[in-house]
């Protein structure tokens, strides 16, 4: 019988390459002689021993540098992912803000345009600076236009006479936003505003008697010394009835035109918008409670020398457009207007469109 064979020995340079366990084995279970003869294949715990062995846990060169490779390019791919969702997350408030600033501009331009008296919305552009101006209304009513159902039934008084001064007339129904008494200073009365121009002179002028922006009329029609709109100055007065109020002008006034549809309104002055992306000034600022001019002002001095109050409504605007289309008896008229607002810390710009429509028809 083989007696059996006990070995302590350290570590062996082979073992610490993977070999170990394959060396054991050929000590362990086999005498020196036969230990020779161990087959190249044989294998423990899944191992394969001999010379065709490969290394367990072990790396090429080349798989080494493919793997470095891929983990650079999948950390570049994520760093961008990443990076353009951190900038767009930061930026939100900031393009928020704008948004903001240019929306707010443009609500207050529309709630005046929605209220302005029809065709008294005009537009005009100096070098880069564009300008808006119209007059705007607090009510709107109808008068009366024949006799009044009796009891009285022919009382001239009762119904609005257009070929003569007149000093008091009844509107159908009561007032709804002025109420009763002397109406406030500047307020005046217009009735069918076609926005009439006279072509006949280059460039074309706002026509007299027919246009809220030029003098009563001189000639025979309009009559001489009618227009549409009351002059300033004019005391306004609003008594309540039963089923009709009563309208008073101190002094009298012939208007120049009936309207089709029996619409008076009541105007509470001009307002201009003035839009200027000039570097220094890149504002748009709203002005009220001036004198209204037949040439439209279009400067800060000129409206501050007329008397206007003004307010900054949005900055820096780097670029601004509006355009008018005039309304008709069937279709109400409507503005445009296109806004530009940037960011001076990141240079980034908001653009926004609008197109509002005057609610108002003569």
């Amino acid at each position: 019988m083989l007696s059996s064979t006990s070995l302590h020995f350290s570590p062996h340079p082979v073992a610490r390459r993977g070999r170990w366990p394959c060396l054991l084995a050929r000590i362990s279970h086999h005498p020196p002689a036969a230990a020779r003869e161990l087959p190249a294949s044989t294998t423990l715990r899944g191992e394969k021993c001999g010379p065709g062995a490969r290394r367990a846990a072990a790396f090429t060169l080349i798989e080494l540098i493919i793997v470095i490779a891929i983990t650079g390019i999948v950390a570049v791919m994520a760093t961008a992912f990443f990076g353009y969702s951190v900038e767009g997350y930061a930026a939100l408030p900031r393009r928020a803000e704008m948004v903001d600033v240019a929306e707010m501009a443009l609500r207050r331009m529309q709630k005046d345009i929605r209220r302005a008296l029809p065709n008294s919305v005009r537009v005009r552009t100096n070098g880069s600076v564009e300008a808006i101006e119209m007059l705007t209304t607090v009510d709107g009513v109808s008068y009366r236009a024949g006799p009044q159902p009796p009891p009285p039934a022919l009382d001239p008084d009762r119904w609005l006479e257009f070929d003569t001064t007149d000093t008091d007339f009844n509107i159908l129904g009561h007032v709804r936003n002025v109420g009763t008494g002397v109406l406030p200073a500047g307020y005046r009365l217009a009735i069918y505003s076609t926005g009439a121009v006279d072509t006949s002179v280059i460039p074309p002028q706002a026509l007299d008697g027919a246009n809220v922006y030029a003098g009563a009329s001189l000639g025979v029609s309009p009559p001489a010394g009618s227009h549409i709109i009351t002059p300033v100055g004019t005391t306004i007065t609003v008594t309540a009835g039963i089923s009709e109020d009563q309208v008073t002008l101190n002094p009298g006034h012939q208007f120049a035109f009936a309207s089709p549809q029996q619409r008076l309104y009541v105007v509470d002055g001009p307002v201009t918008y003035l839009c200027d992306p000039t570097v220094g000034t890149q504002s748009i600022t709203r002005y009220w409670g001036y004198t209204v001019a037949s040439n439209q002002m279009t400067t800060d001095a000129a409206l501050t020398a007329a008397g206007a109050s003004s307010a900054l409504l949005a900055a820096p605007v780097t670029a601004c457009a509006l355009t008018y289309s005039a309304g008709t008896l069937s279709r109400r008229g409507q503005v445009t207007a296109d806004l530009t607002i940037q960011d001076p810390a990141s240079s980034e710009q908001v653009r926004l469109l609008h197109q509002v429509h005057v609610d108002n028809m003569p």
